[in-house]
């Protein structure tokens, strides 16, 4: 009888084949760009930082404010711009001021008061109205002042039977502002 023997011996453990790496390639060109990309990154970021520097605090309404009302701080609020000479932004720093004046229209949200949009003029109190008048000469006396009372009339024109209407009784002068006629004189 043939015996055969097996061997009870497992087979040897075979651990992760380790693959060969390949050596990279240095570049030394692709270095030298890298470097000059970050450079380049740091310069534009040091112009951008210092152009940012020249930046004005300016106030921009928050709130519909109608036109002859005061704007409140609770109205208003900080915003950055570029300085523009042509502009007469009304800085951050004078908000406390705001209280003294009036708007002379109506301010709608996101916009950026100028000091053209205000005014020291109280509008008129209830049951006052300002009417203005555009007056040829010899429409008014030559005398005219301001504080002046006068009664202001509609004169027909030819053909209108409806006659003088009463336009305001005892209306108080205001301003008196001189303009160009046609050939351009006052």
């Amino acid at each position: 009888m043939a015996t055969t023997t097996r061997s009870s011996a497992a087979p040897a453990a075979v651990g992760p084949a380790r693959l060969s790496v390949a050596r990279r390639e240095r570049h030394p060109a692709a270095v030298a760009f890298g470097v000059l990309l970050v450079l380049v990154g740091a310069m534009i970021g040091v112009l951008v930082w210092q152009q940012t520097g020249d930046r004005l605090s300016v106030i921009q309404v928050i709130n519909r404010v109608p036109a002859g009302q005061q704007i409140t701080v609770e109205d208003v609020r900080a915003v950055t711009v570029s300085p523009n000479n042509d502009i007469a932004y009304v800085p951050w720093t004078q908000r406390d001021q705001l209280g003294g004046y009036y708007t002379l229209t109506a301010l709608l949200p996101g916009t950026v008061l100028t000091g053209g949009m205000l005014t020291t003029d109280a509008p008129p109190s209830d049951g006052q109205v300002v009417i203005g008048l555009a007056l040829s000469a010899g429409q008014y006396p030559p005398n005219l002042q301001v504080g002046d009372r006068v009664n202001a009339l509609r004169a027909p024109r030819s053909g209108d039977p409806a006659g003088l209407q009463g336009l305001a009784a005892g209306a108080v002068i205001d301003s008196i502002a001189a303009t160009a006629d046609e050939d351009g004189l006052a």
